[in-house]
């Protein structure tokens, strides 16, 4: 059990194997679509610390239609490494996702937010450990024929939950690099500042 109030969450228990709980998540806001405006799916280490973030998905998809959503770069902190902060989801082969998502079809974005221009692109690496829909497109996920199908080919199946159903069925969108931390969420776990990223 969480170690936060029970009136703050829901527990529902699912046969599902490990590695495939993602999809069993998906199926849970599939059946509960008519009783939120927006559906999250966020892998177990992320925090959202920004109190802006809902507006500005709200915001995005008002400027750019429903057929676009928009997915936060993840970032790790640090104050005994030599860098800070680090956003780790890089590029990847152009090639990486061309099966799901066409990169170049209107890859960049711009809009005018609180009197600066924000832009945004189209990344062969669309993954950031979680999405979020509004109603509209939540339903619009589910009437596609592969909702539900438990494909895993992209990455892996912790991957393709949070990432491969939203990139066949959606344009998606990260900040570019330059305003990256428009949207942004933290990754808990400093695996690639922490381990992974060595200094010498």
């Amino acid at each position: 059990m969480l170690s936060i109030p029970p009136f703050l969450y829901r527990h529902h228990h699912t046969g599902a194997e490990p590695m495939k709980i993602g999809f069993a998540a998906q199926r849970f806001l599939r059946d509960h679509i008519s009783q939120y405006d927006w559906f999250c799916y966020l892998e177990d280490d992320l925090l959202i610390a920004d109190p802006y973030f809902f507006r500005k998905l709200e915001w995005f998809v008002t400027m750019h239609g429903e057929e676009t959503t928009l997915s936060p770069h993840r970032f790790e902190i640090s104050v005994t490494q030599p860098v800070h902060k680090l956003y780790h989801d890089g590029s990847v082969r152009p090639d990486f996702t061309a099966a799901w998502q066409n990169v170049d079809d209107r890859r960049h974005l711009q809009s005018e937010h609180l009197g600066m221009t924000v832009r945004f692109e189209r990344w062969p690496n669309p993954h950031s450990g979680c999405f979020f829909l509004n109603r509209n497109q939540m339903a619009y996920w589910v009437s596609k024929p592969y909702f539900g199908d438990e494909d895993s080919s992209f990455a892996g199946p912790l991957e393709s939950a949070a990432s491969l159903g939203i990139i066949q069925t959606f344009r998606q969108y990260k900040p570019s690099p330059a305003n990256a931390s428009f949207l942004e969420l933290q990754h808990l776990h400093p695996r690639y500042l922490g381990e992974a990223l060595k200094f010498h």
